[in-house]
């Protein structure tokens, strides 16, 4: 297959509010659609083979040029962290995403429904027979006999 032209059509969507941030406006969403010809057919969107690779080609272009970017100020121990754990090839917008982020430190509430939910391992079965075995074991008045 043969691709004889190339066409690029600039599309811009104004959007509801602005989502930018203190010192930039994102007013609008930017795309490309692109409209290949093969002898005087023409096809819009991907194609298989050889038409596909090149529509990834154009896509991975239009992402890496026209998507936003935000740049931020770290101190080094904390851009050393990052880039211990970037693996071979990864950016380090790829290693912020893979990154678990732990929501709120633990609490007396949250251990107790980390074990009610079987966190332990611990069936609810053996737990209620450890309660009632504990009811028949009255505490010695002498700790000491």
């Amino acid at each position: 297959m043969r691709i004889t032209a190339v066409e690029a059509i600039a599309i811009d969507i104004p959007l509801s509010k602005n989502f930018g941030g203190s010192t930039y406006s994102v007013l609008k969403r930017s795309t490309v659609i692109t409209r290949l010809s093969n002898k005087g057919i023409t096809k819009g969107g991907l194609e298989r083979g050889v038409v596909e690779g090149f529509a990834w080609l154009i896509s991975h272009f239009v992402y890496f040029s026209c998507m936003a970017t935000k740049t931020i100020t770290l101190e080094l121990d904390a851009y050393e962290k990052l880039r211990q754990v970037k693996r071979g090839g990864e950016s380090f917008t790829e290693v912020v995403r893979r990154a678990v982020w732990v929501d709120a430190p633990a609490t007396g509430e949250s251990l107790r429904d980390f074990f009610r939910n079987g966190g332990s391992g611990t069936s609810i079965k053996y737990l209620d027979a450890v309660e009632a075995a504990a009811k028949h074991d009255p505490i010695p008045d002498d700790p000491w006999a």
